[in-house]
């Protein structure tokens, strides 16, 4: 006797209920709803505090040691905060339009504040004259593509366009899902130096390093574990210790420097690619004031940093203040491939301030693997239509809903 199929839109109210109830967000429930009629009237009215970006954020606490994060905060109130950047493009409009590259973070539920794509500055008070945007916008009335997701650190008295990245580190003895106490909270400060906090115990916070080393370039997540990079261009892995896993280690996984060893000058930067590889980007300083970048690929089982020619015709590297990410040049109508859009002061020197300005967005630069040409985005016709102001087809706006 053959298995009957199963019909999945006739799931019992029962289970559909329990289902919707763990979807924990907006588009995850949207995607539910789409299904069939009977899913859609399961979930018929949705909370209008439910996130759009992670169930476990934003989240707030209160640091019980005063000197956490010190240098970050004139107070102890700090704000974890999840947000992601967006490939926003309109419906029953060519694809050759340009879409619009835009930064999205969740600091209240349900609510999505617009941010400059590369810097991170609010959208608010940086608009043209001549362009208003609505203080809602129903983003089901547009393709919306995830192209990056994030975390940030918002303090009280704290510049948004300071370098401060962090990355979230959860607990592996932990069962899923994770609950927001079973994550490290791990944050980039100034000169370089490595935070964390343990969010089940906020007064067991430190500094990392390790024999000797304190200063760190940039650090991401990458499966699963949290890895960094310091001036050197040594690569180091972060990882519960594996008898009590309640302790933070730190091990140098790449002990080669870059550069046949000399000092860089300049920050580097770590981005993961859709395939899972860890790359490193490094301003070449020997080429003084005419711009140029070495990539390095991350070979895991030799423990070693191959250098890489370009990184392919097919798509195209984003480096502002806390982001760095690859998108496909497919999604870019006229643009080429194997190039870097990077923000100004993306790869500061070790010895001036980042993103001192109170606008930098404009200040970009673009340079292209295959010929070395670089120059302002203003120099490439149409380059700057997907970063700021919103291209044309967009009539106006600022919150996203």
């Amino acid at each position: 006797m053959e298995p009957q199929e199963s019909n999945w839109s006739e799931l019992c109210p029962e289970l559909l209920s329990e289902i919707a109830n763990r979807l924990g967000t907006r588009p995850n429930v949207y995607n539910f709803r789409e299904v069939c009629k009977d899913w859609r009237f399961s979930f018929a009215r949705i909370p209008r505090n439910l996130p759009h970006l992670s169930p476990l954020f934003p989240h707030r606490f209160c640091a019980v040691d005063p000197d956490f994060f010190s240098s970050l905060s004139r107070g102890t109130l700090h704000h974890l905060i999840a947000d992601a950047v967006y490939l926003i493009r309109p419906r029953n409009i060519p694809e050759s339009t340009k879409p619009w590259l835009v930064t999205v973070e969740e600091f209240y539920r349900g609510k999505l504040c617009v941010r400059l794509p590369l810097s991170g500055i609010s959208a608010k008070g940086n608009l043209p004259a001549n362009v208003h945007i609505p203080n809602a916008l129903n983003l089901s009335d547009f393709h919306v593509s995830v192209i990056a997701r994030g975390y940030t650190l918002r303090s009280p008295g704290i510049n948004h366009c300071i370098d401060k990245k962090l990355v979230m580190f959860g607990n592996p003895a932990c069962f899923e899902p994770l609950s927001i106490k079973d994550y490290t909270a791990l944050v980039r400060v100034e000169h370089g130096r490595i935070a964390w906090v343990r969010l089940s115990q906020r007064y067991d916070w430190g500094c990392l390093s390790f024999q000797g080393t304190s200063k760190f370039d940039d650090i991401v997540n990458f499966k699963k574990r949290v890895y960094t990079v310091d001036r050197m261009g040594r690569v180091y892995v972060v990882h519960y210790d594996g008898e009590s896993q309640q302790t933070l280690k730190m091990e140098c996984i790449v002990n080669d420097t870059i550069s046949s060893g000399r000092y860089s000058d300049r920050r580097k930067r770590l981005v993961v690619d859709s395939s899972g590889v860890l790359y490193m980007v490094e301003r070449d300083v020997d080429c003084g004031e005419k711009i140029h970048f070495k990539v390095y690929r991350l070979d895991e089982g030799n423990c070693k940093l191959d250098e890489v020619i370009g990184i392919g015709d097919d798509r195209i590297l984003f480096v502002g203040v806390d982001w760095c990410f690859f998108a496909s040049v497919a999604d870019f109508p006229g643009f080429r491939g194997n190039c870097i859009f990077f923000l100004s002061g993306s790869f500061p020197s070790y010895t001036e301030s980042s993103f001192r300005g109170a606008s930098k967005e404009l200040e970009v630069t673009i340079f292209h693997f295959e010929d070395g040409n670089a120059g302002p985005i203003s120099a490439f016709p149409g380059y700057s239509d997907i970063l700021w102001p919103p291209s044309a087809w967009f009539n106006s706006e600022f919150s996203l809903s």
